[in-house]
């Protein structure tokens, strides 16, 4: 009794060999196997037992391995699966005739449902290639944006150090030529010119200094530098560099002192490299000292050590700049003067002499000072020297250190003298070149001198000086910052202001100038070129001093013209003040200076820069232009004028009117024509 398939259908349609859904290449009946695409899983199998007798009575078993785990008895011989999921599976089917007897071995026929092409190991295979591939180019993305980023960051940290490096060596040019150009003046006149030479001489050596860093910073990057080495006394030689910062330490009240033990201290290093580092270290004390700090250098012996260690009592240094802090181009405090290599080269040169530089700060708290300790510990004996890096000792050491710089201290930085009609104040960062520039003028200008772009500005504030002279880049406030504090000002928007800066792009001039700066001079500079700036700068402001003068003393009212500038708004306001309370006799200097927002002592001392009038005089002034107005129109007696402008008897009023306009009340009334 054998059991046949009779028919495949696919989506209840009959399939016949060789049509389009090519799934039988032969007869159903024949095929031990049938794959159907993704798309083609829903089908129906018939099949038939090849018995007749009592066909009526026969039954049929079918299941689906892989998909059902029973059989499924039924009394028609067809079976149909929708929606089978891709994979292998059999189909099995077996019958029983009318007499109830199964046939032993079941239709066996293999059914294989393909996947979807987006399912396929090779789709698989694209899926993982593209994933690996995104995350590749994510990865470098990423990687690339990190290493622009750094990059540019370098960039930027280079162009400070260039931009500083600048400003350095055009302060140091302007330092040098400058005095050599006065010097050349005064040996022309006769006069002595050792002091310009002196500031000449000394910025010289200060300008090799530096040229001879970024020489050797060069080289120790490229690892060019051959150290030659000899025992020398390093206290000898710290006593040396520290000679030459006994003028900074005296004009800033710094207390220096040295802990070292009382006999030789003998080290193996290269001389020329090692000053470099202590003059270096001692740099950076001094520069982050506050005026009255302190500095101590300590020097300590150990059996195969020494110890060398420069602390400040400066403001400190935070754990994070700690870490960066011998970084090439690095700077802790950007708004300090310097370049960013002096600490970076220092310690490459102590690790090439195999020795260690290391800092330690404590930033200063409201109660707590703050500290900073470089501290150099080096190998004694030379075991650690190769043979080629020791030199052969040619005499007794005698230690050259950097040119000392030359004492040039004030006298009275900040006096006034009253025999000199002028005031200037100087603000610049570098104290020699500020000196050098209190020199230009101190024979003719009162000189009020600041280290910083605040001090500055607290000075303008107190003194009003009839000029500003001014560096840009500056701690604390720089000059830009400077400028735009004063010219907003209504106590000293009338100062003139001179940018002095190594800053020399046009688009950095425009911003200087932006800001409302009177001139822009660009380092290294003339000397007469500053002077005759100044001088321009100051006949001008005497030219507009008489002009402002003239308009209070002849009355012209602010209503028949147009102000110039906010001088001429600021006068006029005052004036107009001064009308709208012209009636009463208790309106002074005290509500004045009320009224427009300023002190006493403030308004006298811009008035006094803008008229060369004292608030009183300027007050009694306009009252009493009002007075001749009045008479002069015919409608008002003596009497009634004056006391519209505040004076209760006609006699007094008569005696201040005459000692102003010459004549009396009476007179300037008759002179009217009918």
């Amino acid at each position: 009794m054998p059991l046949v398939l009779t028919s495949l259908k696919l989506f209840n349609r009959q399939v016949n060999v060789g049509d389009r859904t090519a799934l039988l290449d032969k007869s159903i009946e024949v095929s031990e196997q049938i794959t159907f695409r993704h798309d083609q899983n829903v089908f129906t199998l018939d099949f038939a037992l090849l018995s007749y007798g009592r066909s009526e009575m026969n039954r049929y078993a079918y299941t689906l391995e892989g998909f059902e785990k029973n059989w499924n008895y039924v009394q028609t011989p067809s079976a149909t699966y929708t929606n089978l999921s891709p994979g292998t599976y059999t189909f099995l089917a077996k019958a029983a005739n009318g007499d109830g007897y199964w046939n032993p071995k079941p239709l066996r026929l293999k059914i294989t449902i393909l996947p979807p092409w987006w399912k396929t190991w090779y789709a698989y295979l694209c899926y993982i290639l593209l994933l690996a591939s995104a995350v590749y180019a994510i990865t470098r993305f990423l990687w690339l944006r990190s290493s622009f980023r750094k990059e540019n960051a370098l960039n930027q940290v280079k162009l400070d150090f260039f931009t500083n490096v600048s400003h350095e060596i055009r302060t140091h040019l302007s330092l040098i030529s400058g005095p050599l150009e006065k010097a050349y003046g005064q040996f022309k006149e006769g006069q002595s010119v050792e002091r310009n030479l002196n500031y000449a001489r000394s910025n010289s050596d200060r300008l090799s200094l530096l040229v001879n860093e970024l020489l050797d910073f060069r080289k120790i990057q490229s690892g060019s530098v051959r150290l030659q080495v000899q025992e020398y006394d390093v206290v000898r030689i710290m006593k040396g560099v520290m000679a030459a910062f006994e003028h900074t330490a005296r004009e800033k009240g710094i207390e220096t002192t040295l802990v070292c033990p009382e006999t030789p201290v003998l080290l193996w290093l290269d001389m020329g490299q090692m000053q470099k580092v202590f003059y270096n270290l001692l740099s950076n004390a001094y520069k982050f000292t506050p005026e009255g700090g302190k500095v101590e250098v300590r020097i300590v012996e150990t059996s195969n050590e020494v110890d060398i260690t420069v602390k400040d009592n400066g403001k400190g240094i935070s754990q994070a700049h700690v870490q960066k802090l011998f970084t090439y181009y690095y700077q802790a405090d950007s708004e300090k003067p310097g370049y960013g290599i002096g600490l970076a080269l220092s310690k490459s040169i102590v690790e090439q002499h195999r020795g260690q530089l290391t800092a330690q700060s404590q930033l200063a708290g409201e109660s707590t000072p703050g500290s900073t300790a470089l501290t150099i510990r080096m190998l004694r004996e030379n075991r650690h020297f190769s043979p080629d890096q020791i030199a052969s000792k040619t005499g007794d050491y005698i230690g050259s250190t950097p040119a000392e710089m030359v004492a040039m201290l004030p006298v009275n930085p900040n006096g006034v003298d009253t025999r000199k009609t002028n005031t200037i104040l100087i603000i610049e960062d570098n104290d020699q070149l500020r000196v050098f520039i209190r020199d230009l003028f101190e024979g003719e200008f009162n000189t009020l001198e600041a280290e910083n772009g605040l001090q500055g500005l607290q000075l303008a504030n107190e003194h009003l000086p009839d000029i500003v002279l001014s560096d840009i880049m500056m701690p604390d406030m720089n000059g830009l910052q400077v400028c735009s504090h004063l010219k907003e000002g209504i106590t000293t928007s009338h100062i003139p202001v001179v940018l002095l800066t190594a800053r020399a792009q046009n688009h950095q001039i425009i911003e200087g100038l932006a800001t409302g700066a009177d001139d822009y001079l660009v380092k290294p500079f003339d000397p007469r070129i500053l002077e005759l700036k100044i001088r321009n700068l100051i006949r001008q402001r005497d030219e507009l001093k008489n002009r402002y003068r003239e308009s209070v003393l002849t009355g012209e009212k602010q209503s028949k013209r147009i102000a110039r500038d906010k001088n001429e708004e600021f006068i006029a306001k005052l004036s107009s003040l001064v009308r709208e309370n012209i009636s009463n006799r208790d309106f002074g200097v005290d509500e004045l200076a009320m009224q427009t927002g300023m002190s006493v002592s403030s308004l006298y001392r811009k008035l006094r820069s803008l008229t060369g009038m004292t608030v009183n005089d300027f007050i009694k002034t306009v009252r009493f232009n009002e007075a001749k107005e009045l008479l002069e129109s015919g409608v008002y007696s003596v009497s009634e004028v004056g006391t519209m402008i505040g004076f209760e008897g006609s006699r007094y009023f008569s005696i201040e009117f005459k000692k102003i306009f010459g004549k009396t009340p009476i007179e300037a009334k008759k002179q009217v024509p009918d």
